[in-house]
């Protein structure tokens, strides 16, 4: 025998994902400008301020990952130019938070209109529609700023490596998936007007 489906705990349970998505986005709001205060801060900070000495320094530990990389400082040269790289690590914030907030502020739209009961409007079509191209564009371009981070710190430090670009796979993979769940989504609106026009 099938469960009964349970509208009331459903409702509740998408007004609170509502409640949670709201506050993370005020709170990203809320970095997102910190960050861009810091950036501008940043810009215009004399390059010579924002430089470390590292000949002061036994060892330099930089985890990537969950991997811990010890470098000893004698293979560096003895100041490291921290601006470029603070820039261009800033940067990356910036883009990862920005892309962060349009897919919260997309589900929470989404999720309003499926708590006012109309699941398989338009607008919500088209928001899953935005939501799987953002999360596409978000595994191409973040790990072109993780590659601009890296290869600033290359540069910097005067480190004999390379960086290297890869799309970050899972997230294009979501991307996807949400692209189907919205052609989905999609058919069901074609079919619920159709029952609209028929009754």
């Amino acid at each position: 025998m099938t469960k009964p489906f349970d509208e009331k705990k459903f409702l509740n349970i998408t007004r609170f994902m509502k409640n949670i998505s709201k506050i993370i986005m005020i709170l990203m709001s809320v970095v997102f400008g910190i960050i861009v205060i810091m950036f501008g801060v940043t810009v215009f900070v004399p390059t010579d301020t924002l430089t470390v000495d590292l000949s002061r320094m036994d060892e330099i530990n930089i985890v990537l990952f969950n991997t811990n990389i010890v470098y000893p400082t004698s293979i560096f040269e003895g100041m490291f130019m921290v601006k470029n790289v603070l820039l261009a690590l800033l940067g990356f914030t910036l883009v990862a938070v920005g892309f962060f907030y349009l897919i919260l502020r997309l589900i929470y739209q989404v999720l309003s209109d499926v708590y006012e009961k109309v699941p398989f409007s338009q607008q919500n079509v088209k928001r899953l529609y935005y939501l799987s191209y953002t999360l596409m564009a978000m595994a191409i371009v973040l790990p072109l700023f993780m590659l601009l981070v890296s290869w600033q710190t290359i540069h910097a430090l005067e480190l004999d490596a390379t960086a290297n670009y890869s799309i970050e796979a899972n997230t294009l993979f979501t991307g996807i998936l949400v692209w189907i769940l919205a052609s989905i989504f999609n058919y069901g609106k074609y079919l619920q007007d159709e029952v609209d026009q028929t009754v």
